[in-house]
């Protein structure tokens, strides 16, 4: 079940470092490669969970890699746990402000008047965007670090009663 896998938002973290650095048995190294720190049994943890959903596997030379560096998993996930893992990650995103200098993070934000047609056609953008940007870290060489980005599109206004109702 990889329902799982959201419970932490370390998981996904660790999961990613499996590229970024050489992860073998020490899970101290890889607990405190993450920022904010996680503890080491949490690390340990991390790699057995995701050797059980098969999503890991130590290689002949004892170094832990995916086994798929492409991650979907939509749908699949009770509303619930996706809900908790989205929350997880905004207040990481809040904490960057004072975990991280301006340079360190890209924190933007655009607020859009726009009809339903519109929107649908920025859903579409935002979606082939972000298959653009798993392509280029999938033939990144060399990566070094994990991030995260969170892009966010929801109403802030209700013009209408119900979706296609009158004003």
């Amino acid at each position: 079940d990889r329902s799982e896998f959201l419970e932490q938002w370390h998981h996904i973290v660790v999961w990613q470092l499996l590229e970024a650095m050489e992860v073998e048995d020490d899970p101290t190294r890889l607990a405190t490669s993450l920022t904010p720190p996680i503890e080491p049994a949490q690390a340990a943890e991390s790699i057995a969970l995701l050797e059980r959903l098969g999503m890991a596997r130590r290689d002949a030379d004892g170094r832990w890699r995916q086994l798929d560096p492409i991650l979907s998993i939509a749908g699949e996930i009770p509303n619930s746990v996706t809900r908790r893992f989205y929350l997880s990650l905004n207040r990481l995103a809040a904490e960057s402000h004072d975990r991280f200098e301006r340079d360190e993070r890209l924190l933007s934000w655009v607020t859009l008047s726009i009809s339903d047609k519109k929107r649908e056609e920025i859903v579409q953008e935002v979606r082939a965007f972000r298959r653009h940007l798993v392509e280029l870290a999938r033939r990144d060489e060399a990566p070094q670090d994990v991030h995260q980005l969170l892009i966010q599109l929801f109403p802030l206004s209700r013009t209408r009663r119900a979706k296609g109702g009158a004003k």
